[in-house]
Parts: structure tokens; sequence; C-alpha cells
């Protein structure tokens, strides 16, 4: 959200050519997209840290405390800004991420 002035939000179904009511179909992602600028190292670095765990209990803010109301909708989220990409995935209860380049030219809008 680093100086953006617009979001989008998306939420796809599993099957988004029926007919069914919306609410009731499974949510199998959602998609955030702002024009604000790409991340840089420290931002990555920063984000990577979540993994690390958040020593300080009562911080909030910046991939704080409020990154991790992300793992209340879903289990692996995957972060992409700039050509790059971070995923984050568990095994057993340790989490971990993973940075790597991308091919998505996905812009936004």
């Amino acid at each position: 959200d680093a100086k953006s002035s617009s979001i989008q939000i998306r939420f796809e179904t599993a099957d988004p050519d029926t007919d069914k009511n919306i609410l009731e179909d499974k949510i199998v992602r959602i998609l955030s997209k702002n024009n604000g600028f790409a991340f840089r190292p420290q931002d990555w670095y920063r984000l990577k840290r979540i993994a690390e765990g958040n020593p300080d209990e009562h911080k909030i803010g910046a991939f704080g405390v409020g990154f991790y109301s992300l793992f209340s909708v879903c289990e692996n989220p995957f972060i992409s800004s700039g050509g790059q990409g971070m995923a984050f995935y568990w095994r057993k209860d340790q989490l971990f991420t993973k940075l790597g380049s991308t091919d998505d030219k996905d812009q936004y809008f």
C-alpha cells in the first residue's frame, strides 16, 4: 500500500460459472492489488521476519500483528511485488518463507 491511491480486492470462487449464490460458494483465492510502489529489499526482509516470529506481542503496523490476520483466511499466502514473490508455508507448526522471481505480468487493474 506504499503511496497507493487505489486498491482492488477480488474474491474468486471455486466455480464462477455457476448460478449459485456467491455467498455460499467456496472462495479459493483472495487477490488484493494496489497501485503503490513495489517492495524494496528491506520490505522483503521485514516480511520474511514474520516467519521468525514477532518478539514484541504489542507491535502493530507494517508487517506486524496485523499481517498475521491474513492467516485467518488462508494457510499459505503468496505475496508478489515488482517481479518477485514470497510464499509462506508450514512444516508442522513452523512457518517458513521462500522468495524468488515471478513471471507474473499482472498489472494493477
